[in-house]
């Protein structure tokens, strides 16, 4: 009897032991989820929140054609704007789990004006017609950068009139490492009046001035560079359409306006070359001067607005008003007054 007893605890701890055995290899299944955001200083990287249990590995997929195993909160860079789904699969002993979010990155004004590419983005100009018309013309000195009613400088066909219209093949292309390229196909900038004249390369002359203050000048294609800034600009220009003296004018920006300042290195220009003179000493310019600058209004995907700072009186007479004829005040090197352009990427 006594060794039945114990033949029966025996069995008992056996299948005790079993028992516990196969409860220790049913592992739990891993859990996992995530929280993607986009980060507050560069709109190009999706910052990740990980959370999860039970997983010892991790395979991420970032929707553009990247992955990787981090299996701890961490971040992805994406080379260009786009709706993205990240997904992660976590693995464990006890299986696998899944989990994906939706991403949107928006495109930087970088992005519109140079685009995601090696070859660059090229824009050409464009006329004062259809959805164009009203975006084109001239105005005074002024950060609002506004228009004089009714002063449409390109309109429609005008440009063809004067005898202009190769200048519509000028091409202005930007380069995502900020590298700069103009490719002018017959040789010759679009350039102000007061410009060709004082530097004497003029090409070709438009049949009217007083309508439309443009000239041709021989140029060279040139290689350079260009940046935004969106520190204030201080421009000294003669308003010539308000205050009529010379003074300081100060220009303010905002990133999130989608205004900037449009920065080029030395005989780069988009659109209209001004402003900007090689030594002349018979004009008292003994050093270069280059008083241009370029301020983008309004940029998207189909257009973007250029103004642009020009010079329509050359000179000044001693009570300060404008004159034509050389005097001792010259400000030909100053802008007098700001013309707006728009450009539009040229079609493949």
């Amino acid at each position: 009897m006594k060794n039945l007893f114990k033949m029966s605890l025996v069995l008992m701890a056996v299948f005790v032991a079993i028992t516990f055995s196969s409860c220790s290899k049913e592992e739990t299944a891993p859990t996992v989820r995530f929280l993607a955001e986009v980060d507050a200083i560069d709109s190009y990287t999706v910052d990740i929140t990980l959370e999860s249990t039970d997983a010892t590995s991790f395979a991420w997929s970032y929707g553009d054609g990247s992955t990787s195993t981090e299996s701890v909160s961490h971040s992805h860079t994406y080379a260009a704007s786009g709706e993205y789904t990240i997904s992660v699969v976590a693995t464990g002993k006890g299986g696998e789990a899944t989990s994906s979010a939706e991403v949107v990155i928006v495109a930087s004004i970088e992005e519109i004006i140079a685009g995601t590419g090696e070859t660059g983005k090229t824009w050409v100009l464009t006329q004062a017609e259809g959805s164009y018309s009203g975006k084109i013309g001239v105005g005074p000195v002024d950060n609002t950068l506004p228009f004089l009613p009714g002063q449409d400088l390109i309109p429609s066909g005008i440009m063809e009139m004067f005898g202009l219209g190769a200048e519509y093949t000028d091409e202005f292309t930007f380069y995502k490492d900020g590298t700069f390229k103009i490719g002018l196909i017959n040789d010759q900038a679009l350039a102000g009046i007061i410009y060709g004249e004082l530097t004497q390369t003029i090409v070709a002359t438009s049949t009217d001035p007083a309508s439309l203050p443009f000239c041709a000048v021989s140029y060279q294609d040139i290689t350079g560079s260009w940046a935004l800034s969106y520190d204030n600009l201080v421009v000294n220009a003669f308003n010539e359409f308000s205050t009529g003296v010379v003074e300081d004018v100060t220009f303010t920006f905002g990133e999130s306006s989608n205004v900037a300042n449009l920065v080029l290195s030395a005989g780069a220009y988009v659109g209209v070359k001004d402003l900007s003179y090689p030594v002349i000493p018979e004009l008292g310019i003994t050093e270069p001067i280059n008083n241009s600058f370029y301020i983008i209004k309004e940029v998207n995907t189909n257009y973007m607005r250029i103004a642009i700072g020009m010079n329509g009186v050359p000179f000044l007479n001693a009570d300060g008003s404008p004159s034509y004829q050389p005097t001792e005040y010259p400000i030909f090197m100053k802008p007098t007054m700001i013309m707006q352009l728009v450009l539009v990427p040229k079609a493949n």
